[in-house]
Order: C-alpha cells, then sequence, then structure tokens
C-alpha cells in the first residue's frame, strides 16, 4: 500500500482507489491468529490524498483502516483543498458519484467516522440530504 500511496501523489490518471477486502489497516500472521492493527496503510493512503487532486472515489470497505484510519484520511480529505473525492465507500456508509441521500441513523458512528464523512462532503456536490438521528457520535476506538 506504502508504495501505492507514493504513486498516487504525483498520479494525475487515476480516478477510483479500490483497496477493498485488503485489509490495509493490519495484517494477520496465519488464519487462526488474531488480527494486528498497523496504522501505516491508511496513514500512506491519507498522505496520498492529502496532495491529489485527480482521485474521485476511494472505496476501503473491509479494509479494517479503523478509527485511527478514518481520521487521517478525513483529515488529509479536509486539508486538500482541490481534493476531487466525492464518492467514498466503508464498512459504515456509502457516497457513490450521483448519491442525493444519506441516512446513518441507527448506525454507531465515531467521531472518525464524522471527520471522514465531512472530508467526503466537502467535495461532493450531489447529496442534498444528510441525516443522522438516534445515536449521537460515540469517542473513537484509538
Amino acid at each position: 500500500m506504502i508504495a501505492i500511496a507514493e504513486a498516487l501523489k504525483v498520479n494525475s490518471a487515476v480516478t477510483k482507489i479500490d483497496v477493498s477486502d485488503n485489509e490495509i489497516g493490519g495484517f494477520k500472521d496465519g488464519p487462526l491468529s488474531p488480527f494486528k492493527s498497523t496504522p501505516e496503510g491508511p496513514a500512506a493512503l491519507a498522505e496520498a490524498l492529502k496532495v491529489n487532486t485527480t482521485v474521485q472515489w476511494v472505496s476501503v470497505k473491509d479494509s479494517r483502516i479503523g478509527d485511527e484510519g478514518k481520521r487521517a484520511l478525513g483529515q488529509a480529505l479536509l486539508a486538500n483543498h482541490r481534493s476531487s473525492i466525492a464518492a467514498f465507500d466503508c464498512d459504515e456508509w456509502t457516497i457513490g458519484l450521483s448519491t442525493t441521500s444519506l441516512d446513518v441513523s441507527g448506525k454507531r458512528l465515531t467521531s472518525c467516522d464524522g471527520i471522514l464523512l465531512a472530508g467526503v462532503l466537502k467535495s461532493n456536490t450531489s447529496i442534498t440530504t444528510v441525516r443522522k438521528r438516534q445515536l449521537p457520535f460515540s469517542r473513537p476506538k484509538i
């Protein structure tokens, strides 16, 4: 992931990044061993997205990026004033390029989910409604 992220810093052709089902947020030593969280993959992707201006869609679904990874990605998107990312797919929600409404009611989102969501919404021009009812944002597990 780190090498790909480095390339994305200067690439001006890639518009979609799909790292779903890749466990970029950690690894297992074997099929029966516990998952070991590592922040290097999500942090490298975040650094790339902080400067990339052509990527429009990112999927990290089932990649185990965790709260630390969500925070890093969200902060990177918020810091990149020329970001084109308007679509994002993660375990908690999905925003497509033409999505007009997002309902995250009843989801147990952390403040890190909120940061990531804000980073995506910053460049999204199709969402007209965001709904978050009942459960408040909780503290991240970092």
